[in-house]
């Protein structure tokens, strides 16, 4: 962990109860304290008071986005509804649908659909400008309404270029 995140996560108890409580229940430590400096303590300023969350709130964002099933900016929406309502994030998660959609099968679609739209971009890949798959696969979040998981977005991206 960053000096910087240590010296504001030990300056507050709530933070330290937050983030004692979050890795007891299994959330990998740098996350944690990252979300509870940055995150967690944004909307405690912001509302001028600890709101509803707990450690567990804390501990089940970590998981979800270290596994792929939310991303970075669905992790922030969840946790900003748990600060206001309590609610279980995966309850929140389920609610607003904020799962990332990494099933091949689904995003095969809009891979097609990307790919046969921007030619010009295929060819640039194809030629060795590996930079571009940024743009490709940001064309893909568009289409999947920012549902899909980015990394499974791009791998399916380069298989179906490459192959």
């Amino acid at each position: 962990m960053r000096s910087e995140v240590v010296r504001v996560l030990v300056a507050d108890r709530t933070s330290v109860m937050l983030f004692e409580g979050a890795v007891a229940a299994g959330a990998d430590p740098a996350p944690a304290a990252t979300w509870i400096t940055q995150d967690v303590a944004a909307l405690r300023n912001a509302a001028g008071s600890d709101g509803a969350l707990t450690a567990g709130h804390v501990a089940d964002i970590v998981h979800l986005v270290a596994d792929g099933t939310i991303s970075g900016a669905g992790a922030k929406q969840a946790l900003e509804d748990a600060f206001v309502s309590g609610a279980a994030i995966p309850e929140i998660v389920d609610s607003l649908q904020l799962k990332q959609v990494s099933d091949a099968g689904a995003l095969g679609v809009f891979v097609d659909q990307v790919i046969d739209e921007h030619p010009d971009v295929v060819e640039k890949f194809r030629g060795g400008k590996d930079g571009v798959i940024g743009f490709l696969v940001g064309q893909l979040m568009q289409k999947a309404g920012g549902a899909a998981n980015p990394k499974v977005a791009q791998e399916l991206l380069r298989e179906r270029l490459q192959g």
